[in-house]
Order: structure tokens, then C-alpha cells, then sequence
């Protein structure tokens, strides 16, 4: 009774996660975690094959790692763009410092004169 309670709620939450953000990835989390040690196969968090989850048809694991490599292709795209702006904080900060020694030379250039 209590493993058919606990995989009701399992399977509810499998499927409210399918429409979050990120909700294949939450959803293959929820379905490797067992409800409890005596849990049977329909929870174990290796398949035959060896990947997370069981009961998945492939076109859950095709979009599971769509998911996964668009995310990849996000994040390598966000460290670019980070190493730019670090790359133009550097040449700003070397410009201003540049101008500022140029501004106090003159500015003691002309003290000196007075």
C-alpha cells in the first residue's frame, strides 16, 4: 500500500516537472530518487542500460540531452561573453588610468609654472 502511495506521488511530481524550465532534467532527478530503501525496480536510479530512470521512451532521452547540449551551448556562450566584457573592463580601466597620469603630469606642469 505504501509503495503504491509513495509511486502516485512520484509519478505526480514526474509530471508537474515536465512543465518547469529545466523540468526533463527535475523530472529524471524525482524518478532516480527511490521513495524509500525497500523500493522496487520502477524507482532504481540505473537502468539496464545504465543511464537514469527506467519506463523512458527514447524520445524522452533525445530531448533530455537536447536539453542538456542547448544548455551546454548556452553556458560556453555565457563564459564568451564574459571573457569579452573582463576583456573590455581591463582595456577601459588601463585607458582611464593612462589619462588620469597624463591629466596630473600636466596638472603639476602647470603648478610648477604658477
Amino acid at each position: 500500500m505504501m509503495e503504491a502511495g509513495a509511486g502516485a506521488v512520484v509519478s505526480g511530481a514526474e509530471g508537474t516537472l515536465r512543465h518547469l524550465p529545466g523540468g526533463p532534467i527535475l523530472a529524471a532527478a524525482v524518478r532516480s530518487t527511490p521513495a524509500h530503501p525497500g523500493a522496487g525496480a520502477a524507482t532504481s536510479a540505473e537502468g539496464s542500460s545504465g543511464t537514469a530512470g527506467s519506463g523512458g521512451t527514447p524520445d524522452e532521452h533525445t530531448q533530455i540531452e537536447s536539453a542538456l547540449d542547448q544548455q551546454a551551448e548556452q553556458n560556453l556562450y555565457y563564459l564568451g561573453l564574459q571573457a569579452r566584457i573582463s576583456a573590455e573592463s581591463r582595456a577601459y580601466s588601463a585607458m582611464s588610468n593612462v589619462l588620469k597620469a597624463r591629466h596630473d603630469t600636466v596638472k603639476n606642469a602647470i603648478g610648477n609654472i604658477r
